[in-house]
């Protein structure tokens, strides 16, 4: 039988075998999710990361940033069980689906807040922080999230939105790390939905200069542990327009061969294409507890 690297609770420690074995199980979940193709909303991609993200972290408690028509909020409970306490964060209440398990919290409508505004430091304490898994699917920029995760104390986040230097609608994390691949990062700050964040921080929209990036560099070194990208799980054409050698050189190794992808979509009555161009480097951040502090 595989070993599970859930035992370590460590994303550092999840092999590639490990993501291979679950794509049966979470297929099988896939199929029955609510709302159909989710129009707007993630797909297999992202929720199959989410999936492999809280099996191995076992996470006591689940954040939710961005809820839209809910379907993520349900592949989550999907993903974690009954056990888990749950927190939702969105504008408006889902139309699709809202968790019924007693003591999940719902934060819509009248009691939407940005994420920064809760005070988790009296919800949860210092502990059950440090054992969250925050899921940020509110098209905030990465870099500043993960500045105000570690603020709070909070250790485990994923991000989304993850999108490449000059496309999408924040500044992610990905820049830091597309900077690797030979793309330079981005020299326009955008936040919030491409408008100015939504409270003071710096920058805000204004074009970035050398010292600009080197404080956002230092920003991330001081709360950013380890990084991770999960894969696509098979290879096929991006939302972007990119080319497919430029598309390859920044993207990780896809889990399945162009045969074997072939073969599992068959089975499972998915749509090549249209699954892998909702794919935008979804990344996984542990954060280093109270690294903001030293900023």
């Amino acid at each position: 039988m595989l070993a599970s690297p859930s035992d370590s609770r460590s994303i550092e420690t999840m092999k590639r075998s490990f993501m291979k074995h679950e794509l049966e199980p979470f297929a099988a979940v896939y199929a029955r999710r609510p709302g159909g193709r989710n129009m707007g909303g993630a797909a297999f991609f992202h929720y199959f990361a989410m999936w492999c993200a809280i099996k191995v972290l076992r996470p006591t408690h689940i954040i939710e940033s961005g809820c839209f028509k809910g379907v993520g909020s349900w592949f989550l409970r999907q993903a974690a069980g009954n056990a888990t306490n749950m927190t939702f964060i969105s504008p408006e209440k889902p139309t699709v689906y809202v968790d019924k398990r007693p003591g999940s919290r719902h934060l819509f409508g009248s009691a939407f807040r940005d994420f920064t505004d809760y005070p988790w430091e009296v919800w949860l304490t210092p502990e059950q922080r440090r054992s969250t898994l925050i899921f940020f699917d509110d098209h905030q920029s990465g870099m500043r999230r993960a500045v105000e995760a570690s603020r709070f104390g909070f250790t485990h986040a994923v991000f989304d939105d993850n999108y490449l230097p000059g496309f999408g609608d924040n500044w992610a994390l990905k820049s830091f790390h597309a900077q690797a691949k030979g793309i330079t990062a981005p020299t326009l700050w955008v936040d919030n939905f491409l408008k100015p964040s939504p409270k003071a921080w710096y920058p805000q929209s204004t074009r970035l200069n050398t010292s600009d990036l080197a404080d956002l560099r230092r920003m991330y070194d001081a709360c950013v542990d380890y990084y991770f990208e999960f894969p696509p799980v098979w290879h096929g054409p991006n939302r972007f327009g990119i080319g497919e050698s430029a598309w390859k050189r920044i993207t990780a190794h896809p889990l399945l061969s162009a045969d074997g992808a072939q073969a599992f979509a068959k089975k499972h009555a998915l749509k090549l294409n249209f699954e892998a161009k909702r794919y935008t480097h979804i990344g996984y951040a542990r954060v280093r507890f109270g690294g903001a502090g030293r900023l």
